[in-house]
């Protein structure tokens, strides 16, 4: 969804330097929970479970005509994070989305000494995506393309979120 919206804004440029010296750069337009750890101790384990750079040490370097192993991996975020949520909970032999409440996603992330605000959260509602928008403030609004105006977020209420969107902050914000 977000690669369909955001075409060309990035989340992640990963860089990976073999043992010859060798940089290959990557990129991706989102991030990724790591799902047993958010089954294991909800949301509030997010900051924890986004995996920004892993050493594959069998991966072979993608330069030409060479055979070495990536040794390094650095990752530079964007302003934005664009995080996939979608978490299966097995119950009962029963699959579905893991659910939460809004208030449950953290309202702030730190990756790479950097701060994040949670701005939003997708969720997949009557077969379209509705926003659940956390706002500077605190308050929630929701924004439903189907209704005309936005309205305000029954923050009792579950969910099963889709994604999560971020946005750097500095300064006073934290």
């Amino acid at each position: 969804m977000w690669g369909h919206l955001m075409k060309g804004v990035l989340n992640i440029c990963r860089i990976d330097v073999c043992d010859a010296g060798h940089e290959t750069a990557t990129s991706a337009s989102k991030l990724y929970a790591a799902e047993e750890l958010i089954r294991e101790k909800g949301f509030a384990a997010l900051t924890e479970s986004i995996v920004l750079t892993s050493i594959d040490t069998n991966q072979e370097c993608k330069a030409k005509k060479c055979a070495c192993r990536i040794e390094k991996v650095t990752a530079t975020l964007n302003n934005q994070l664009y995080i996939d949520l979608e978490v299966i909970s097995i119950q009962n032999e029963q699959q579905s989305f893991l659910m939460c409440k809004p208030t449950d996603i953290p309202a702030y992330i730190s990756l790479q000494n950097q701060r994040y605000r949670l701005a939003g959260i997708v969720k997949y509602q009557d077969s379209h995506f509705v926003s659940v928008c956390r706002r500077v403030s605190g308050n929630w609004e929701v924004y439903n393309d189907i209704l005309k105006k936005k309205s305000k977020c029954k923050l009792n209420e579950t969910v099963a979120p889709k994604a999560a969107v971020y946005i750097r902050v500095e300064g006073e914000y934290f």
